[in-house]
């Protein structure tokens, strides 16, 4: 599945170039215009491109709200989560990075005496196992599991979570 920023980019162009395609390929003093490709990696056009992808942008919005498109949003990524996925948000630098479910309602983890990461789990548990309950887990830049992560509000509103292969 496409990030939020790969589809604006996606329909930028292809407005673009079907913008090229309704004018005859020419600007308005007759000059031919540049492909989506040279118009979209041009220095001198970013203000123009910038805007294309704003409109884009704007289109995509409208469609998710009145078509009900799956937004890649903290909600899509709880979903992808219980579905056994892991994720991460777009912008992390270390792509090593992800976020799971340690669990889900439909899928408890049982984990027998001894093998549990804390001393005091291990004196809880009864007839020789015990259930933990789900929580979010994360991949940390150095390798580490943290248990319990918690998300920031940022990560809460974007829209830019992504499945991990």
């Amino acid at each position: 599945m496409k990030t939020h920023t790969e589809l604006v980019e996606e329909l930028a162009r292809l407005q673009y170039s079907n913008y090229i395609s309704a004018v005859g390929g020419k600007a308005f003093n007759g000059d031919p215009l540049p492909s989506a490709e040279e118009f979209f990696t041009d220095d001198s056009k970013k203000k123009q491109a910038d805007s294309w992808r704003s409109a884009a942008a704007s289109g995509i919005s409208w469609a998710q709200l009145t078509c009900d498109l799956e937004i890649q949003d903290f909600a899509w990524a709880i979903k992808q989560m219980k579905l056994g996925n892991k994720v991460r948000r777009a912008e992390w630098s270390d792509k090593g990075m992800w976020i799971a479910l340690s669990g889900t309602d439909s899928r408890p983890v049982r984990v027998e005496t001894g093998n549990q990461w804390s001393p005091h789990s291990q004196a809880e548990a009864q007839g020789g196992t015990v259930e933990v309950l789900p929580s979010f887990i994360m991949r940390t830049a150095d390798g580490k599991i943290a248990v319990g992560w918690l998300p920031s509000q940022e990560e809460m509103l974007s829209k830019n979570w992504e499945l991990v292969e």
